[in-house]
């Protein structure tokens, strides 16, 4: 918009200097706009070489965002990046004011954590994104496989019976929806055969 306003006063003003004037300065401003846009083009394809690179300048030029952070997380874990993915998560907690944004975070990091095998850390990080207000099927799940794989059988039954009783992850927060259907039947087979004592209580 500023050069389509700039650019009509600028020829309006040229056409009183003759046209030889006129003809070389507006060839020369195209070849220096072209240049300049081809460069600023180079610049901005740079930034979306991938989801990581995006998201990283994203965060340098607005500072922290809830939305850039959290993409960033998620590219790290898809990635398999755990190392990298736990600095963001753990950053982006302890910067996030909106305590329901602070449950998603927490929720995403318990749902690695139990798939890296960490699992008291995932029962106890997932605990937090249920005080947080994620009182969700999702949450008690993790909670209940991780119990499980810990040997609490009577926590696990515990808890699966919560996941079964709770609500889905709310639409928008569909990322917290990771399948866990399958795994919950599994446990529920499980636990019917064993005797549900908990050996770690």
């Amino acid at each position: 918009l500023g050069l389509a306003i700039i650019f009509p006063i600028l020829f309006e003003a040229l056409n009183s200097l003759g046209d030889w004037i006129k003809n070389t300065a507006i060839s020369v401003s195209l070849v220096v706009l072209g240049i300049a846009m081809i460069a600023a083009t180079q610049i901005q394809v740079s930034y979306w070489k991938d989801g990581i690179t995006l998201c990283r300048h994203s965060l340098n030029v607005t500072g922290y965002g809830f939305n850039p952070m959290l993409s960033l997380s998620l590219t790290y874990a898809r990635t398999e990046r755990f190392d990298e993915f736990f600095a963001v998560i753990d950053s982006a907690m302890a910067m996030e004011k909106n305590s329901f944004n602070r449950g998603i975070l927490a929720a995403l990091k318990a749902n690695v954590q139990y798939n890296t095998r960490k699992y008291q850390a995932a029962i106890d990080t997932a605990q937090n994104a249920i005080d947080l207000g994620l009182s969700n099927k999702a949450n008690y799940a993790l909670i209940a496989l991780s119990c499980y794989q810990l040997g609490q059988t009577a926590k696990a039954a515990q808890y699966l019976a919560q996941a079964k009783l709770s609500p889905e992850p709310q639409s928008q927060n569909s990322l917290l929806a990771f399948p866990l259907k399958h795994q919950l039947h599994w446990l529920e087979l499980r636990l019917k055969e064993e005797v549900p004592l908990d050996r770690k209580s």
